[in-house]
């Protein structure tokens, strides 16, 4: 994301928490920017950031349902987050490497940076993944996001493979319980 397009959200921020309900074509006016920008900026902050967006029929504008919640020092989705973790395990697996201790520092101010919803999230995930560094295998991304979000959300996935005992293709429907 743009430094502007976070800007903006943080000035669209600024004026729900005021409590004054803002309409989106308030919002368009102020951040001077079309109302489709700003109905995607919404979607954005619930989405990604997992704001308590509310839009008032009433007032016919927003608010947040929790005060409590505010815009991530560091914003990041999913899979940045997962990606992060990664990255703190080959640390942990290469210690006394230079910068070793600048690392660890490094993705502890990231980690204590994070919504608490963000920091369980991450939490559970080091539960569900396991971590071998060795000689590295080319996975398709696709595949990881698909089976690391059926982990997370505790859904079946089909898979195909070959069993070559047999020689034959098959199809069987699995429940991931944990990502080596």
């Amino acid at each position: 994301m743009s430094r502007p397009a976070v800007h903006r959200l943080h000035k669209m921020d600024s004026y729900i928490r005021q409590g004054n309900y803002p309409s989106v074509g308030f919002l368009a006016d102020k951040l001077e920017v079309s109302t489709r920008t700003v109905h995607r900026d919404l979607e954005f902050l619930k989405e990604q950031w997992g704001a308590p967006l509310r839009f008032d029929g009433v007032r016919k504008g927003y608010c947040y349902t929790e005060s409590s919640w505010f815009i991530p020092a560091v914003p990041l989705t999913e899979q940045e987050l997962i990606a992060l973790l990664i990255a703190k395990h080959a640390i942990l697996h290469y210690a006394g490497v230079p910068y070793d201790e600048h690392l660890r520092r490094a993705f502890k101010k990231i980690t204590e940076s994070l919504p608490e919803d963000k920091a369980i999230n991450l939490g559970e995930v080091e539960e569900t993944f396991s971590f071998r560094f060795g000689a590295a295998r080319k996975v398709d991304s696709r595949i990881l996001d698909t089976v690391s979000g059926a982990l997370k959300n505790r859904h079946s996935i089909k898979i195909v493979y070959y069993a070559a005992g047999k020689d034959e293709v098959n199809e069987r429907t699995v429940d991931p319980y944990h990502l080596d």
